[in-house]
């Protein structure tokens, strides 16, 4: 049985560089780099694991089409790639859990979560801009 039990917090992340990031939520999605790579083919982003190497340790970086296909496949925004701020904290755990879990969850369930999600997002973005005002 699953147990969904999850008390997601974001949080910003400092000194983490782009090739960081996109390790960082590729491993806690599970995903190996070679993965990843089939991905971002079947997005029309033709690269390879060593690109996907070169990424994460930090020999170079991605085009923005690339990062725009990297948030969507690792279900992150372009902002905790980039290093900006990060909405990542424990959205990925539980977005992990779902998908270990989907053999049980239903649609809805899987949508009423994501939208639980979105509304948290919207939280702390408002909490954020009252402590900049």
């Amino acid at each position: 049985m699953c147990k969904i039990s999850v008390k997601i917090r974001f949080r910003k992340e400092k000194n983490m560089s782009i090739g960081d990031n996109i390790r960082k939520a590729r491993l806690n999605l599970g995903m190996n780099q070679h993965e990843l790579s089939n991905k971002l083919v079947k997005q029309g982003i033709n690269v390879g694991n060593t690109t996907i190497s070169n990424w994460e340790n930090n020999i170079s970086k991605p085009d923005p089409d690339t990062i725009s296909a990297l948030c969507e496949i690792l279900n992150v925004d372009g902002n905790y790639i980039l290093g900006f701020e990060s909405n990542y904290g424990k959205e990925t755990e539980l977005i992990k859990l779902i998908n270990e879990c989907k053999n049980i969850l239903t649609t809805e369930d899987e949508k009423y979560i994501k939208m639980i999600i979105e509304q948290r997002k919207i939280e702390e973005k408002k909490k954020d801009e009252a402590k900049d005002e």
